[in-house]
């Protein structure tokens, strides 16, 4: 598993700016989003 993952904007392509998160935020982010913490 990588130290880190990169998102990006996929509508923008190859132009677009890629955001880099540690394992931890990562984590953080997906747990959120599971419980239902964020509005995406």
């Amino acid at each position: 598993m990588p130290s880190a993952t990169g998102v990006r904007d996929t509508k923008l392509g190859e132009v677009s700016p890629v955001l880099a998160f540690t394992r931890t935020q990562w984590s953080s982010f997906l747990q959120r989003v599971q419980d239902g913490c964020l509005d995406v």
